[in-house]
């Protein structure tokens, strides 16, 4: 239980008239507090890795509803540092007073992105991009560049090809979208790179439960979030 003061207004009579004060009130809440101390163990040698502790705090009437909820917060806690991160990206892209262009902007607005790369694949490839402005050529780079970002049909090499692509869009007109287009790629390939860790070291774990893998050989790098 937990003390808490609530302040109500109150009029109060006598000889001289009436007037409001506040009376404070104590009651008691309810309160259920719940930790879960992590530890995380590296499988062939049981080294500790990390360790940490969560906290949640919840108060009501009920105590089972108590506990179900501290748990669900705990739980919710425990798996967001656990399970890969879904994040919401918006991309723009940028128009160009070209018809195949203009043709691949509207491919992107239906979800058509591998004809929207397409589109802007074969300007690149034609006479008629040496015949747009700088500025423009840029854009046009940075279009195919985002849509090889988001195109979960592109190929495996597609972030080192946007990194081309954004790198000549800098060189035609250096502008602060292409540049913070350029860290959002290296972010995007750090946190690939991440993922990759975090599977193999799952992977190789489970694969000792098992019985397959003995000692330490072949052990994965513990993941840069363990350390």
């Amino acid at each position: 239980m937990d003390s808490r003061i609530t302040e109500h207004p109150e009029t109060v009579c006598g000889p001289f008239g009436c007037y409001q004060e506040s009376r404070l009130t104590e009651y008691q809440v309810p309160v259920l507090s719940m930790d879960l101390e992590v530890v995380v163990h590296d499988g062939p040698s049981a080294a500790e890795l990390a360790r940490f502790s969560l906290h949640a705090q919840e108060e009501g009437r009920e105590f089972a509803e108590l506990r179900v909820r501290a748990s669900a917060e705990l739980t919710r806690r425990l798996m967001a540092m656990i399970d890969p991160e879904a994040r919401t990206l918006h991309a723009r892209l940028l128009p160009v007073p070209d018809a195949d262009a203009e043709r691949a902007l509207a491919f992107a607005a239906k979800g058509r992105l591998a004809d929207a790369r397409r589109e802007l694949r074969g300007l690149i490839r034609s006479d008629a991009l040496a015949a747009l402005e700088e500025r423009s050529r840029a854009a046009v780079f940075y279009d195919l560049a985002q849509l090889l970002r988001f195109d979960p049909e592109a190929p495996r090499d597609a972030p080192a090809r946007a990194r081309r692509l954004l790198q000549r869009a800098v060189r035609l007109d250096p502008r602060s979208r292409y540049d913070r287009a350029l860290r959002d790629l290296a972010e995007d390939e750090r946190r690939a790179a991440t993922l990759q860790d975090q599977r193999s070291a799952a992977a190789h774990n489970f694969a000792l439960g098992r019985g397959e893998t003995r000692g330490e050989a072949g052990a994965p790098t513990p993941p840069a979030g363990y350390r």
